[in-house]
């Protein structure tokens, strides 16, 4: 049985149906998702609530113009 921690890549197709990923591949990954998750965030943040909030500011100055 092969360990967990052993640093011998596998091929693909192991008999575990499991993908080894060299670490440095990891990375790239957690950090295309960490940026990710902030690009979503400023943009919802920004973006949306900030198109949001000049709507509301236009309402009440026509609003208050009646």
């Amino acid at each position: 049985m092969r360990s967990v921690t052993d640093p011998v890549p596998m091929a693909i197709n192991n008999p575990f149906n499991t993908t080894i990923m060299p670490v440095s591949f990891r990375w790239i990954l957690v950090s295309i998702m960490a940026s990710n998750t902030a690009a979503i965030m400023g943009y919802d943040f920004y973006i949306v609530n900030g198109i949001g909030k000049k709507i509301a500011k236009r309402w009440k100055k026509k609003e208050a113009a009646v």
